[in-house]
């Protein structure tokens, strides 16, 4: 089954949630990918400790998921630059 994850990012990396599953799942790294792949991590244990019945019928219809959607268009239509992603962080020894 697919899930629709929303990741966040904030001053202290990324934080990501899945939409679909009842309960508390969250996911954290330092970078999209590691927030990405905590979360799969967090929803595979999720189903395996509380079974199907954390699975909801339909996250996409969601009245919460339109509104935030709706909200999130209006807002990158008034503030583009908010939405430009960041730039990559250098690695290695001289970074």
């Amino acid at each position: 089954m697919r899930y629709k994850i929303i990741i966040e990012k904030h001053p202290d990396g990324y934080i990501a949630y899945p939409l679909g599953l009842k309960g508390i799942v969250v996911g954290e790294g330092d970078t999209y990918e590691e927030a990405l792949a905590d979360v799969k991590s967090a929803i595979k244990f999720h189903i395996e400790t509380f079974g199907e019945e954390v699975l909801e019928e339909s996250p996409a219809k969601s009245p919460f998921l339109q509104a935030n959607q709706e909200m999130a268009f209006q807002e990158k239509l008034l503030n583009p630059q908010k939405f430009k992603p960041a730039p990559p962080k250098k690695l290695g020894p001289d970074a």
